[in-house]
């Protein structure tokens, strides 16, 4: 994510193991923290162990890189990849 100045939206997809004690409080509270720019979620369990998380975001291009940096930061959380596009971007094509 080089771009980060202005609105984007996008979405921070992850997979974390739910076995690790506080693991999903602790995404609770990051999630709380930028309910800003979120504006939608969904997990699913993969097996037994391993949910995935996809959050929808939209807003500050910073904010949504602090957002996957403590998400990262987590104990229990295996894979993290956010996915980005500046609005500009979007409406530059409609020209």
């Amino acid at each position: 994510m080089t771009e980060v100045e202005g609105e984007h939206v996008g979405a921070l997809t992850f997979i974390y193991d739910r076995e690790i004690t506080g693991v999903a409080g602790s995404i609770a509270n990051v999630q709380q923290r930028y309910s800003a720019i979120i504006k939608s979620s969904i997990r699913i369990p993969l097996d037994s162990d391993n949910y995935l998380e996809v959050i929808i975001l939209r807003g500050d291009g910073e904010e949504m890189r602090a957002l996957t940096g403590h998400i990262m930061s987590l104990r229990g959380v295996k894979h993290v990849k956010l996915n980005v596009t500046p609005l500009n971007r979007i409406h530059e094509g409609k020209r």
